[in-house]
């Protein structure tokens, strides 16, 4: 049984604090293995493990800093853990939304399940303004990192069912929502009374005039290259209602309870369907090659948007940047020449704070383009990759029937022929 919380845990702004981590950790003491989001205290992390004694295993991924906010219990042991730290994280002046010092990412825990194989977990918070490039990262990350594990994925990853970015999971990496089954699907999922995940009506940390939402996910890969396989899953949402002789809410989410069924099966079975880390035909289809070539141009838009706001990076930006600076200067001269002394001291402080708003721009620009670089290298490498691995396959196809028929000819190898 897998349990998924947001737990809304930010020292003095969150409400509640402290009473609201005693009631989840209360909470999740009946599962086999709980991910959690937005535990920012050390304190509140600590005073958790002291009460899910049910939960004897356990791992907090710390990172920037404030910390990433993730900590994943276990019922069974965990045998090792990993973090990776977003490249695109925002600017370093963002101070009011502060994602650069929690050093955000996703976190993986492998987990030694009583039958003997095991189960990669990883979990992650996403920020919205960078969902595709963090999304992406996840998504190389699992790739990398999966083994022949069981995956799950989870958390508040800021993306809506429709958009783009989750179909890196459900398409690249043949992950499936755990959300979806017979009579719930993508067409009828904004329907679902069952399907919001935040914002919910009646919520006491939720304003009135907010809209629900289902911003928070669970996938699993329905097939191990272990030997095992999901037969059947169950899905609900847990902690809707207030805490028990409290008049608010556990957090502003639901939790995402999951039960998923297993069986044994024959490892070379499944080994035949299923992914493994380093394995790039797991990319080797169409569908796949369009969603991270759509990913690719969303990171690079955003790239391109960042640019044109950007003085020093956008040619006319920077004129007229140039003149408004020109005739700035050209005003406060000729205030300095009529004006009295002190006003010297206020044009000072004017123009010291209109350096500091434009070096600040600057800086957090060139910071932002910087990290969405890297990523758009990442997914510019696969992209390219999978253009090439198409057109080698479509050579050797060519080719065989060369072979078998008459000699034709290829311009680009110089008319030799290599049996492939």
């Amino acid at each position: 049984m897998l349990y998924v919380c947001y737990c809304r845990g930010l020292r003095v702004i969150s409400k509640f604090r402290r009473e609201r981590m005693e009631a989840i950790a209360e909470e999740i003491n009946a599962y086999d293995v709980v991910a959690l989001q937005e535990v920012w205290s050390k304190e509140d992390y600590e005073r958790m493990q002291d009460i899910t004694t049910g939960l004897p295993y356990s791992h907090i991924f710390y990172s920037g800093v404030i910390g990433s906010g993730l900590c994943i219990f276990s019922k069974f042991p965990i045998v090792g853990s990993y973090f990776h730290q977003f490249m695109s994280s925002g600017g370093i002046f963002d101070l009011h939304k502060g994602d650069v010092f929690a050093g955000k990412g996703i976190g993986m825990c492998r987990v030694k399940l009583e039958e003997g194989y095991h189960l990669s977990i990883y979990t992650a918070h996403t920020y919205s303004r960078y969902r595709e490039s963090q999304l992406f990262e996840c998504m190389q990350f699992i790739h990398f990192t999966r083994g022949q594990d069981f995956v799950v994925m989870c958390g508040d990853l800021n993306t809506y069912p429709r958009q783009k970015a989750l179909k890196l999971f459900t398409k690249c990496l043949d992950l499936q929502d755990s959300f979806y089954h017979g009579e719930c699907n993508w067409d009828s999922c904004l329907q679902c009374k069952n399907c919001h995940t935040c914002d919910n009506r009646g919520n006491t940390f939720v304003k009135k005039t907010a809209n629900p939402k289902r911003i928070d996910y669970l996938f699993y890969s329905p097939v191990a290259a272990c030997g095992y396989l999901v037969v059947d899953k169950e899905y609900d949402h847990v902690m809707k209602d207030r805490i028990p002789n409290r008049e608010y809410n556990y957090s502003d989410h639901v939790g995402l309870f999951v039960k998923l069924i297993i069986k044994k099966d024959s490892p070379t079975a499944t080994a035949k369907i299923c992914p493994t880390a380093g394995d790039m035909s797991f990319v080797d289809n169409d569908d796949k090659r369009q969603v991270l070539s759509e990913i690719l141009e969303i990171i690079q838009k955003k790239k391109n948007e960042l640019k044109s706001k950007n003085p020093l990076l956008s040619i006319q930006t920077m004129r007229r940047w140039f003149i408004i600076h020109l005739l700035k200067a050209i005003l406060c001269l000729a205030v300095l020449t009529l004006v009295p002394s002190p006003f010297t001291i206020l044009t000072n402080v004017l123009w010291a704070v209109l350096v500091c708003y434009w070096l600040r721009n600057f800086a957090g620009y060139v910071v932002e383009i910087g990290q969405l670089s890297g990523v758009e290298s990442n997914c510019r490498d696969i992209c390219n990759y999978l253009h090439e691995y198409k057109y080698i396959g479509e050579y050797k196809d060519a080719h065989r029937v060369s072979l078998r028929s008459s000699p034709v000819n290829y311009p680009h190898l110089n008319g030799e022929h290599t049996v492939l």
